[in-house]
């Protein structure tokens, strides 16, 4: 009996496909992590904007209140905003984007309306409001500034407040302004 011999010389291509199926695997994992640490971030960003949104939203009816309670034409409004209570502008700035936020130029939540300090503490900074004095708005003919107080004169005019309200979030980067028009009869 005759022995065959075979030679056995081996490519190594198996070796090659499986190198070339790892690299594709990592890549794809790569991908992923990315997409992921992607979508995580922008989850946090968003959350950190909503707990922004909701501090300032109390801080507009904090200054509500404050406007409500405590504030007359007489309360000391000036063209240096002292202690949050500003004359309207008279160039093309706006008082919200030149008045510094973190000083005396503006009132903390809580300050005028006895609220005390904003409930959530993990806040970058306190949320603060300016309170501009607007100029009377007399009731139009046939309209009513009060829509929803009968026990009120509906011919007398009232006095606007623009309020400004400025939140930050957990970072100090994440700032959320609104502002709102309140008018006090």
């Amino acid at each position: 009996m005759k022995r065959r011999s075979f030679s056995s010389r081996q490519t190594g291509a198996s070796l090659i496909v499986a190198l070339l199926f790892l690299v594709v695997l990592t890549v794809l994992g790569l991908v992923a992590v990315r997409s992921s640490t992607l979508h995580e971030r922008i989850a946090g960003n968003d959350r950190d904007r909503a707990v922004a949104f909701e501090a300032a939203e109390a801080a507009l009816r904090d200054a509500e209140l404050d406007v409500r309670d405590n504030l007359t034409t007489a309360s000391g409004f000036a063209a240096t905003c002292g202690s949050g209570l500003c004359l309207p502008a008279t160039t093309a700035t706006p008082r919200w984007e030149e008045i510094d936020w973190s000083g005396a130029n503006s009132r903390a939540y809580g300050v005028g309306s006895g609220a005390g300090s904003y409930p959530v503490g993990d806040l970058a900074q306190e949320p603060r409001y300016i309170v501009e004095l607007l100029p009377d708005i007399p009731p139009g003919a046939g309209n009513s500034l009060n829509t929803n107080s009968s026990a009120r004169s509906s011919t007398s005019g009232g006095t606007a407040y623009r309020i400004t309200a400025r939140a930050w979030g957990r970072r100090g980067t994440t700032q959320v302004m609104l502002q709102t028009v309140f008018v006090k009869q």
